[in-house]
């Protein structure tokens, strides 16, 4: 398993805070030192810790081919500049432009 396919703890927990839930194959949670460990079975060992759903880059891709993204001729700007999606893991980077175009559609409305 390549873990660059999936969310970071820290993404995955963005992604719940700000309210968007996708249905995964794997979650996060906390073992009893504290350290994140990957699951893929949501069972009571799992539920009975801080735990948050890990998407992996197909699963939040499926997530952004349902949404409509109109850029402007600037692309897509915010305040004073472009906004840009930098991260090191492309799971993270994907979940950060999904948080920002679900927040965008959350103004529209």
């Amino acid at each position: 398993m390549n873990p660059l396919n999936y969310a970071t703890p820290e993404t995955s927990q963005r992604l719940r805070d700000t309210g968007i839930v996708l249905e995964t194959e794997h979650y996060w949670y906390k073992d009893y030192d504290g350290t994140w460990k990957m699951s893929n079975d949501l069972d009571e060992f799992v539920r009975d810790r801080d735990y948050v759903s890990a998407p992996s880059l197909a699963e939040v891709w499926r997530e952004l081919s349902s949404i409509t993204i109109i850029l402007n001729e600037d692309g897509v700007s915010i305040e004073n500049g472009r906004r840009e999606f930098k991260n090191t893991n492309p799971t993270d980077a994907l979940i950060d432009l999904l948080i920002w175009v679900t927040e965008q559609k959350r103004k529209e409305k």
